[in-house]
């Protein structure tokens, strides 16, 4: 009985033993199975959030405020506009809140734009997108921003008075859907301007009349500027000063029908966007090796830290060539300034400066060498430069004393390179040390000048400098958007700084605008009358050729646009047709990895 009584003991204590060893592991598959679920969401909230890094410090929360690229992304995913430049063609603007646009007379024959507006669209607020609106946020940001007190904002002046401005009739509602937009009567009839300004940067986008009256005018307090809302793929839901910005989806932003390189489309694999402040290149690069960040916003990495990341296997540096500023070094043709008004030593400095030196040594290959004023993307383009850039340098030298001495300057000559104080002077200084020693190679000595920026400035616009540099930006895919600005007669920008004045070539950059839209016709350009575009070409490719021939200046390099970016982001396409390339970041998507189950997210 005993016996039984100690079997029945020892079964029940195993008994116990088992249950409870059965419910331990129960209990633990059961945390595992909870643990995994709980990291199985943390890596789904972090696919859904892109982590964006950058060095720029300039924010302002309100959507038509503010320059830097934080300001700039914020605005293209937030504000939204009538037609959206194309990602590969710059010749294309898709609709966005626009149906139409058509350049038409009135009965007095001045020129103006009817706009036709898609119907039923709302703001986030629920304010109707129409004609009204349209016309209300283009006479602020030119009308009444720039005469703030405080909340001032003068960024859109030039790009609203060329397209249309204080010159023209101005802009009229005819009814709900359809505006009218006088052009500037400068040039009234040349589209490629006013749809650059309005269309493809970062001026003019659209937002609601009625949360901007609430909570973004003069006298709000800057942090009401949050409340402002537009219409885009995402909207701003926190800021905070100098560290970081974070947009949330708009989940009522649909997918765009012509696809998401058309224009802003629905974000369909993001949730929020976070752009965190770094207070140096280096800390930047260290939080993308990190993963911290997930890829970097607007040239955060440094020039000289971009060849190395294109070496590393894990981060996807993207360049985009040709769409930053272009370089030329200008020479004055006024006498005052001689030998440089005589076209054989400016010919002779085309031959001895030598591009490719200043790309390698300073540019560390984030641009690319320029053998004309005209991109190579742009229509028209000739690399008038590169016979010269292809002879061997000892011959070069020597064809440039050749055209010294037929100008009368065998032992060469003293000339001065002037450069200006602030951002970007120690760059400036060195491409002047290069420039200096390239020129002494030919006899010539290079005197370089370093003053005050205001003052630098102040004498560049009066005609005073013998020779320096001038960046220039990229606008439209036409070439008068690097051509008219510099040779025509009646260009403060250049033309009139180095004292550059022929009739003919005014003639003939004139004669191109005024024949752009019967050339291009109902379709992409070149669609209309060929011989009108053939007349075009003829014109473009002598102005290109001129520089050559009379030594108007030399062209150095077309900067670049730089990104990078963790190899698990997907789907990242930048913006090739305008100085704007980070905007897409509606396509992008992230990879979850395939060993996600033994590690966290990097953030």
């Amino acid at each position: 009985m005993e016996n039984k009584q100690t079997m029945y003991a020892a079964i029940a204590v195993i008994a116990i033993v088992v249950i409870a060893g059965g419910g331990y592991f129960y209990m633990q598959n059961q945390q595992k199975g909870q643990a995994k679920e709980a990291l199985a969401a943390r890596w789904d909230e972090w696919s859904k959030t892109l982590y964006m890094g950058t060095t720029s410090t300039d924010f302002h929360p309100g959507i038509n405020m503010g320059k830097g690229y934080m300001n700039s992304l914020a605005k293209h995913l937030s504000g939204t506009k009538l037609f959206w430049v194309d990602r590969t063609n710059g010749d294309a603007y898709n609709p966005v809140v626009g149906e139409t646009w058509d350049l038409k007379q009135d009965a007095d024959g001045l020129y103006y734009v009817e706009f036709k507006l898609k119907e039923g669209l709302t703001f986030r607020d629920g304010t109707p997108i129409n004609a009204a609106a349209v016309k209300y946020c283009w006479e602020q940001e030119l009308l009444e921003m720039p005469n703030r007190e405080q909340n001032r904002e003068t960024y859109h002046i030039y790009g609203h008075e060329v397209s249309w401005g204080k010159k023209s009739k101005g802009l009229f509602v005819i009814d709900d859907l359809t505006l009218h937009m006088y052009t500037n009567p400068g040039w009234p009839n040349y589209p490629p301007v006013w749809l650059c300004f309005l269309m493809s940067l970062d001026h003019s986008f659209i937002y609601s009349p009625t949360s901007t009256n609430e909570w973004a005018l003069e006298a709000n307090p800057v942090d009401d500027f949050i409340n402002q809302v537009g219409w885009g793929p995402a909207y701003l839901e926190d800021w905070v000063e100098g560290e970081r910005i974070v947009m949330l989806k708009n989940e009522d932003y649909p997918v765009n029908p012509l696809g998401p390189e058309a224009g802003p489309s629905n974000m369909e694999h993001l949730d929020k966007i976070v752009v965190s402040h770094y207070g140096d290149a280096a800390s930047q690069r260290m939080a993308l090796k990190a993963g911290t960040i997930d890829t970097t916003l607007g040239k955060g990495l440094a020039r000289a830290d971009v060849p190395d990341m294109r070496k590393d296997p894990d981060i996807n540096t993207v360049f985009v060539p040709g769409v930053g500023a272009q370089q030329n070094l200008h020479m004055n043709f006024a006498p005052e300034f001689a030998p440089l008004n005589i076209r054989e030593v400016r010919q002779a400095i085309q031959w001895i400066v030598d591009p490719t030196e200043i790309v390698d040594k300073l540019m560390f290959n984030t641009a690319t060498v320029a053998h004309s004023m005209v991109r190579p993307f742009q229509f028209y383009f000739k690399p008038v430069l590169q016979p010269i850039r292809d002879t061997p340098m000892a011959q070069r030298i020597e064809k440039a004393k050749e055209l010294l001495t037929a100008a009368g300057y065998p032992d060469g000559f003293e000339t001065q390179f002037w450069y200006p104080a602030g951002r970007g002077e120690e760059f400036s200084r060195d491409v002047g040390t290069i420039l200096q020693a390239q020129f002494a190679k030919a006899g010539i000595t290079l005197e370089l000048k370093f003053i005050e920026r205001g003052t630098f400035f102040d004498m560049a616009r009066a005609g005073e400098l013998p020779m320096f540099l001038r960046g220039w930006t990229y606008d439209y895919y036409d070439p008068d958007t690097e051509i008219f600005y510099q040779m025509h007669s009646s260009s403060v920008d250049l033309a009139q700084r180095i004292s550059f004045n022929v009739p003919e070539i005014d003639a003939m950059l004139e004669e191109a605008r005024n024949t752009y839209m019967a050339a291009k016709g109902a379709g992409a350009y070149p669609s209309g009358d060929m011989t009108l575009e053939a007349r075009r070409d003829q014109i473009y490719t002598y102005l290109q050729d001129y520089i050559i021939d009379e030594g108007f200046s030399v062209p150095l390099y077309y900067d670049g646009f730089w990104d990078a970016h963790n190899s698990w982001v997907k789907d990242y396409n930048p913006w090739m047709t305008c100085d704007k390339p980070w905007q897409g970041v509606w396509q992008i998507s992230k990879e979850i990895p395939a060993d996600w189950e033994t590690t966290e997210p990097p953030v």
